[in-house]
C-alpha cells in the first residue's frame, strides 16, 4: 500500500524577501514619510506605498501606521528594523565581494599533464564554467611539469601532477585514484582468475603517467629480477590503451580512462592479488605566488569531485 504523504510533512517554502522592499522599509522608517522616501529614491509615492503594502502582505504584519502624509513604525516594524538593516548590510558586503572577485582575476592558467586530462578535470571545469563563465581558462598540457614551471612560473596559477612537483613549490594533495591492470581479451593473463606480481614478469607494463604509474610498476615488480624494457612509459593515455588493445602489454590506468574500452569489450580488467594500487593527485604553486580566488575555487571543485570518486570506490 503506498504511503500517504501528509501536506504537513512538506511545508511550503517561504519566498525569499525582496531586498528592494527591505531597503524601502528602512528608508521610510527613517523619513517617517512615503513621499519623502519616494523623493529620496526618485520614485513616485504610490510606488513606495505599493511596495510597502506588498512587504506587509509577505510578512503578514503591519509595519507602518498611516496618518495622512506621515507614517510611524509599528511595534512589529520596530522588531524588524534592526534585522532588515543587518540583512541589507550583509547583502551589500556580498555584492562588494563578488565585484572584487570579478575585478581581480579574469584568467586561470594551469599545467595539466595529458594523463590527468581524462580524469576528473573535465567535470571540475564544467562546474567552474557554470559559475564563472567570464574567466578565461588556459590549460597547458605538459608531460615535463618541472620544465613547464621554470619556463612560465610567473604566469601559471596551478600545476597538477600525480608525482612530485617542482622544487620549492607549495603542494596540496587533492584526491587519489585507484589504478587497475587492463589487457586485451585474448591476452594470456586473461585466462587466469587472479594474477600476482610473478605473473607479470614476462609481460610489458604500459604506463602513461611517468611519476605515479612508473612507481606503481616498480612496486608490482618488487623482489623480481629486473627485466630491461619491461616498463614502457608512453606519451599519452591513448597510447597505453591502444597498445593494450593490440595485446602488446598490460596497461596500468585509472578505471575512468579504461571505461570506454571495457564497455566495448576491447579490454578486460585483470584481478590482481596484492595491495590496492593508487595515484595521488596534487596541486602545486610557487611559494611567492599564492593561489588566486579563481584557483582556490577550482581546487575546491576538483577536491569535491575527488571526494565523490572515493565514495564510489569500494573499500578494500
Amino acid at each position: 500500500m503506498p504511503a500517504v504523504i501528509s501536506p504537513l510533512s512538506h511545508p511550503p517554502v517561504a519566498p525569499a524577501l525582496d531586498s528592494r522592499r527591505l531597503q524601502l522599509f528602512v528608508i521610510c522608517a527613517a523619513e517617517e514619510s512615503f513621499a519623502a522616501a519616494a523623493g529620496r529614491l526618485n520614485l513616485c509615492p504610490s510606488a513606495v506605498s505599493h511596495a510597502i503594502k506588498g512587504l506587509e502582505e509577505e510578512l503578514g504584519c503591519v509595519l507602518f501606521r498611516r496618518r495622512g502624509p506621515q507614517v510611524t513604525v509599528t511595534r512589529a516594524g520596530l522588531l524588524l528594523l534592526p534585522m532588515a538593516r543587518e540583512t541589507l548590510r550583509q547583502m551589500e558586503g556580498l555584492r562588494r565581494e563578488v565585484g572584487l572577485m570579478e575585478a581581480r582575476t579574469q584568467q586561470l592558467r594551469m599545467v595539466v599533464p595529458e594523463p590527468l586530462c581524462g580524469s576528473l578535470f573535465p567535470a571540475a571545469l564544467a562546474d567552474f564554467y557554470e559559475s564563472f563563465p567570464a574567466v578565461l581558462v588556459d590549460i597547458l598540457s605538459d608531460a615535463d611539469v618541472p620544465a613547464a614551471a621554470s619556463a612560465r612560473a610567473s604566469s601559471i596559477d596551478l600545476i597538477f601532477s600525480a608525482g612530485n612537483g617542482p622544487a620549492d613549490f607549495v603542494q596540496r594533495r587533492l584526491y587519489s585514484e585507484t589504478l587497475s591492470l587492463y589487457a586485451a581479451p585474448f591476452f594470456p593473463l586473461c585466462r587466469l582468475a587472479e594474477i600476482s606480481a610473478p605473473d607479470l614478469k614476462p609481460h610489458r607494463l604500459l604506463t602513461a603517467d611517468a611519476p605515479a604509474a612508473q612507481a606503481v610498476a616498480t612496486r608490482l615488480l618488487a623482489g623480481l629480477p629486473h627485466v630491461a624494457g619491461q616498463v614502457w612509459h608512453l606519451p599519452s593515455t591513448q597510447s597505453a590503451l591502444e597498445m593494450a588493445r593490440r595485446g602488446l602489454g598490460v596497461a596500468i590506468l585509472p578505471e575512468s580512462d579504461a571505461a570506454a574500452a571495457l564497455s566495448l569489450g576491447q579490454l578486460r580488467s585483470l584481478a590482481y592479488r596484492g595491495p590496492r594500487l593508487e595515484r595521488f593527485i596534487s596541486a602545486f604553486w610557487p611559494a611567492h605566488n599564492p593561489p588566486s580566488w579563481a584557483a582556490e575555487v577550482f581546487l575546491g571543485l576538483l577536491g569535491n569531485r575527488g571526494g565523490e570518486l572515493v565514495q564510489r570506490t569500494p573499500g578494500d
